[in-house]
């Protein structure tokens, strides 16, 4: 059998107030945590243990403990683990990858938000936060098969590869909604249910006039870039749009649709995020306020009527050279493949002024 198990912090006496362990002792909790680990591995099994075995304890001592451990030990290390002996462990890694039975699980000691193979049903599983079985039970809820095998969570026992698989098989209840699920790039009829709303949540509020509310209207899909929190109408178009919580869905859905597809929009964020800062792009409070001082007068400049009639005269001088070109294809053409939703006008004219160029 195979199982998994992480932050036992042996010989850590302050984690049993930090974490509410009902032990009296950290006499008593080495004892309880060992008798119980080795009360389900036996010798022949396999066991990964992710990260946290002992904490301030010294390297020979914590070593004493381990050999009293059974099974065939893979150690996923942690912020607490020592300079073990590494004779004690088969492997020992910070990252480890493994298939049982067809199914993949990413090993680590702290959770992940995206992981190896998750989309296609991996795994993820972790220690580190000492959380709560209602941890694991959100996580299941929501989709997520993101799993702390930390003591903690499992009544400080090690939990097997079995008892994971049967939880995440276990039905759980379809809750429905009618929120607005903003990353459905379908066109379709929604129904106002507020116009006036505090988006900043400082007590301002703003009344959208235009709407009414009990009245439908057509959801404009994008393949802009978005937060999820606006959406558009095709019935009054404007720049932001609105915020999505003045509007509901026609048709009752699993509320899992919408928050998977919210989660899959925060970790390409948190990816790009990442990617930066390993890239250098980081930037001082200073800069970011500059930043978006500098964006505010650019997009004042961008909302200009004044700029309007000198697009109007470059378009018509570009599509009077090709006048068998309907306008959609005439931009396109300029562009090249681009997503015009995000096209800064400013880009649209230089297009289209060497597209001029060319011709």
């Amino acid at each position: 059998m195979i199982y998994f198990t992480a932050d036992m912090h042996l010989g850590h006496r302050a984690i049993i107030a930090m974490q509410n362990r009902p032990f009296e002792s950290v006499e008593e909790m080495d004892r309880v945590l060992i008798q119980n680990y080795n009360s389900v591995v036996k010798r022949d099994d396999t066991v990964y243990i992710l990260g946290d075995i002992c904490h301030h304890m010294k390297v020979e001592e914590a070593d004493s403990i381990i050999k009293k451990l059974n099974g065939k030990k893979y150690l996923i290390k942690g912020n607490h683990d020592k300079n073990y002996d590494p004779r004690l462990f088969m492997d020992m890694q910070d990252f480890m990858k493994i298939s049982v039975d067809g199914n993949h699980y990413a090993l680590m000691h702290y959770p992940m938000m995206s992981w190896p193979k998750k989309n296609s049903g991996g795994y993820q599983l972790h220690g580190h936060i000492h959380s709560r079985m209602d941890y694991n039970e959100s996580n299941r809820g929501e989709g997520i098969r993101r799993y702390d095998v930390g003591v903690d969570t499992n009544n400080f026992f090690p939990v097997s590869v079995k008892q994971i698989e049967k939880f995440f098989e276990e039905t759980r209840q379809v809750v429905m909604t009618k929120q607005i699920n903003t990353f459905d790039k379908t066109l379709r009829k929604i129904r106002c249910i507020e116009k006036t709303h505090d988006f900043i949540g400082d007590g301002h509020f703003i009344t959208e006039e235009e709407l009414e509310v009990g009245k439908e209207y057509t959801f404009v899909p994008h393949g802009g870039r978005h937060d999820g929190l606006f959406i558009h109408i095709l019935e009054h178009p404007k720049s932001f749009g609105y915020p999505a919580y003045l509007f509901e869905e026609l048709v009752p859905y699993d509320e899992q649709i919408g928050i998977k597809a919210t989660w899959e929009n925060l970790e390409k964020s948190l990816e790009k995020a990442e990617q930066d800062i390993r890239e250098g792009r980081v930037y001082s409070d200073e800069e970011v306020r500059k930043h978006i001082e500098e964006g505010v007068e650019e997009m004042r400049k961008e909302r200009n009527p004044e700029r309007i009639q000198g697009y109007i005269d470059l378009l018509t001088k570009a599509w009077d050279k090709h006048p068998d070109m309907r306008l959609g294809q005439l931009i396109q053409y300029a562009l090249g493949e681009t997503d015009l939703w995000d096209i800064k006008d400013k880009e649209i004219f230089e297009a289209l002024r060497q597209l001029d160029r060319s011709i």
